[in-house]
């Protein structure tokens, strides 16, 4: 239970990822994504951020020394790429879901099942 918490964040951040290498491509076979410039401004509005914490961490240890894309947070001077949010929704069965918006894409942490987990989950 634990881990589906992470890998729930994680599917979330790493589906608005351009790409791992310059040979793979993900998001970007979807027709978006929330790379802007080799990076994702995020802004919070969730009650989640050790599992948001957890989720960009897991992102820069996958990436190692390779500067592909950087997770950072938005400035007042930045725009946001990537807002976190939380909605309460029993009546799905994802934890964590990207929605790809206009100007700032959307994670969402589902309330329903991220209560079910311990903050370290």
């Amino acid at each position: 239970m634990r881990i589906t918490a992470i890998i729930g964040a994680l599917f979330a951040v790493s589906v608005t990822v351009l790409t791992l290498t310059t040979s793979v491509v993900y998001a970007h076979f979807l027709g978006y994504d929330s790379v802007d410039d080799c990076e994702i401004r995020w802004e919070d509005d969730t009650g989640y951020d050790t599992e948001r914490i957890a989720a960009i961490d897991i992102w820069d240890d996958l990436k190692g020394d390779d500067d592909c894309v950087d997770i950072v947070p938005d400035t007042l001077n930045t725009v946001a790429d990537l807002e976190w949010k939380d909605k309460y929704r029993p009546d799905v069965n994802w934890p964590g879901l990207y929605e790809p918006q206009n100007l700032t894409d959307h994670i969402i942490l589902n309330i329903y099942y991220m209560n079910q987990y311990s903050s370290c989950s």
